[in-house]
């Protein structure tokens, strides 16, 4: 008899990986999640594919992987009952107030008056805007 061995998996997975794994002679104990883990366990997902992502190096690698961020962002909205429409739109609205990331810009740090309104937001933030001595 050939000697098993077990691989920790620990996540979610896409809904025919349970058939592709019977068709490669894997096993492994299956579960539906309730919501709440599922929004938990697709964050989760959120951050792996963004960390693949970043991992990638070749052009089909990244479209790849941005292929799996995007269906994670979809089902992420699915399941907060927002529609990819919703999001795009939301999107596009960002875009045209704020712009988009395609001038390349990059900001490393700001000088605040202590009577700007705005230096609560940063203050409030200090894992996000670490306030530097000077």
């Amino acid at each position: 008899m050939t000697k098993k061995h077990r691989f920790k998996v620990d996540k979610l997975t896409r809904d025919k990986i349970p058939e592709i794994m019977r068709s490669e002679n894997l096993e492994g104990p299956l579960r539906v999640m309730d919501e709440d883990e599922y929004l938990k366990r697709l964050q989760d997902k959120l951050l792996e594919e963004a960390n693949e992502v970043i991992s990638a190096k070749t052009s089909d690698e990244y479209v790849e992987e941005l292929a799996d961020v995007l269906e994670v962002i979809h089902a992420l909205a699915n399941q907060l009952g927002l529609s990819y429409q919703q999001v795009e739109e939301k999107r596009l609205q960002k875009k045209h107030e704020r712009g988009g990331f395609s001038k390349r810009i990059y900001v490393a740090y700001i000088d605040i008056d202590a009577d700007n309104e705005k230096i609560s937001y940063y203050r409030d933030r200090p894992e996000d805007y670490p306030e530097i001595d000077f």
